[in-house]
């Protein structure tokens, strides 16, 4: 399901944490037990969080510094840039659930 949401460009962001967190792909690939598949993936599944807006009465402009620091990293391809960029208790904190 995961696969063809990306590749239609509509991933929502339970998808991409499903994919990303859940999966256990983020820790695969942050601990160096991925390989490059692996780490396309990821890259592609949390580049895809910019794509969502943030949930209705929450701090959008918040949304876009954190989402689009994450797809600069991304860019990057360094690891250790796009583990800085996950800010996952802020962003959690701020929007799951909402």
């Amino acid at each position: 399901m995961i696969k063809g949401a990306v590749e239609l460009g509509r991933t929502t962001v339970k998808e991409i944490m499903g994919g990303c967190m859940k999966s256990g792909l983020c820790k695969k690939v942050m601990t160096g037990k991925g390989d490059d598949e692996d780490k396309a993936k990821l890259f592609k599944l949390l580049g895809h969080l910019a794509d969502n807006k943030a949930p209705a009465g929450t701090d959008d402009a918040n949304w876009k510094k954190l989402t689009k620091g994450i797809t600069a990293a991304i860019k990057t391809g360094e690891l250790k840039k796009v583990e800085a960029a996950l800010k996952c208790a802020a962003c959690h904190k701020e929007y799951k659930g909402k």
